[in-house]
């Protein structure tokens, strides 16, 4: 009877999680393209010199993907044990694979590393932590 009680409230812990997560992203999907309209149409200073709009678009699509990966755990986790959603579980974990996969894909084609002035150079240390102290050889 404990066993099926903690196995319930692990469940609904991480459902609940998922949810929040969800909810967040659908937040970020609603506001974000309200800030880039008003940055587009009345551009700040640095703005007009770097478009953002690859990396704006990167962050919709990574916030899709991770939005659809937590709706379908969502519904794995809310569904009984004998669900077909359980029955497949290897088919969603390769679905969520691929969505990570493509996330991580495009932050890797679009890295916003290019924003804060370009690659750096080795020999130089952008942030040095003290007078003498290099974080890298």
């Amino acid at each position: 009877m404990s066993k099926q009680k903690t196995q319930k409230t692990s469940n609904t812990i991480v459902v609940i999680g998922l949810i929040v997560q969800a909810i967040f992203f659908g937040l970020f999907l609603t506001t974000s393209p309200l800030f880039h309209t008003r940055l587009q149409k009345n551009p700040a200073v640095k703005s007009i010199t770097v478009t953002g709009t690859k990396y704006m678009c990167s962050l919709y699509f990574a916030s899709i993907l991770i939005t659809i990966s937590s709706m379908f755990y969502a519904a794995e986790f809310t569904s009984s044990y004998n669900s077909a959603l359980i029955a497949l579980e290897i088919c969603l974990d390769i679905f969520d694979t691929v969505l990570m996969f493509g996330t991580g894909v495009r932050f890797g084609a679009v890295h916003t590393g290019d924003l804060i002035g370009g690659r750096r150079k080795s020999h130089q240390d952008p942030l040095p932590l003290a007078k003498g102290v290099r974080c890298h050889d």
